[in-house]
């Protein structure tokens, strides 16, 4: 998570998703998304902001924090105040600013009074819960994402309808990882085992029906 390693894309969702009120990223798996939430995460923390990052699950809370803990030991190690890695609390302290992971299905509400709220995988989850935390900045990321609050601004990548599925063009227009997080070999190995339905929703960003 060094300048070196952000596509182009990435900077320019991080730059948005810091400044808008709320922004929505819509894009197939692995191709990046989940990191522009983490690095926006761990920017927020350094400026003393506190934040409830929401993930599918427990294990992707752990998994969440441990690449958060090893982005920023990489970066200065000299800001990092806490870190509490549990079944129950999963928490990192960077300068002034907390960051808590928490599954949506977890039984322990983060506290009110948040200063951000980012919600990876966010795709199938009720909307509306998160400003019961804060009404500070969302940032929602997903597969086949709907659209949140009216007029809020969203980065999709994703074929559209008529494009061909397995054409060349259609991967590389659905998928900005490919060359840095995928490639079109590993994508078409996917294709070899996967339904239609479920190619074009995980590795194509189909549009909802």
């Amino acid at each position: 998570m060094t300048a070196l390693e952000w596509m182009p894309w990435q900077l320019d969702a991080i730059a948005q998703s810091e400044s808008a009120p709320e922004f929505a990223i819509s894009a197939p798996r692995q191709a990046g998304k989940s990191a522009v939430g983490l690095e926006v995460a761990r920017r927020a923390a350094a400026r003393g902001e506190n934040i409830v990052y929401f993930t599918a699950s427990s294990a992707l809370a752990l998994n969440a924090l441990d690449r958060i803990t090893a982005a920023q030991r990489a970066l200065d190690p000299s800001l990092i105040r806490r870190i509490t890695r549990s079944s129950v609390v999963r928490s990192i302290t960077i300068g002034a600013g907390t960051i808590d992971f928490c599954s949506y299905r977890s039984t322990r509400q983060p506290a009110r009074g948040r200063d951000r709220i980012i919600c990876d995988d966010h795709t199938g989850q009720p909307l509306g819960y998160e400003r019961l935390i804060t009404s500070g900045p969302l940032l929602r990321l997903g597969v086949q994402l709907e659209p949140g609050t009216p007029g809020t601004p969203m980065l999709r990548f994703g074929m559209d309808e008529g494009d061909d599925p397995y054409a060349e063009d259609t991967l590389r227009k659905a998928n900005p990882g490919i060359g840095t997080t995928t490639t079109i070999d590993r994508l078409r190995c996917t294709a070899a085992s996967a339904t239609l339905d479920a190619w074009k929703a995980e590795i194509l960003n189909a549009p909802l029906p």
